[in-house]
């Protein structure tokens, strides 16, 4: 779980990064209040649109911003991709 966690994390701060703080180093935990919910999501087999749909949310509910689009769907598959490879290692 831990790995996933982490690997969550990144992805929410590297790739999806909604307010752009990958590089401010006092706001690495930005988005870690996200990360339980979407790695249930992921465990409990969410697909990516649906996925897509919650990251959604986030940005225009909680965060005030307007839809990433299509990104939110490219990072919806990469986060269940991933997680999924996490769990295919040795």
């Amino acid at each position: 779980m831990a790995g996933a966690v982490e690997a969550i994390r990144a992805v929410l701060l590297k790739e999806w990064a909604p307010i752009g703080v990958a590089d401010e180093p006092m706001a690495q935990d930005e988005y870690d209040t996200y990360v339980p919910m979407i790695y249930r999501l992921i465990v409990q087999g969410v697909d990516v649109e649906s996925l897509a749909v919650h990251l959604e949310r986030i940005e225009t509910e909680q965060m005030g911003l307007r839809s990433g689009g299509e990104h939110n769907w490219h990072v919806a598959r990469r986060l269940i991709e991933v997680v999924a490879g996490l769990d295919q290692k040795p």
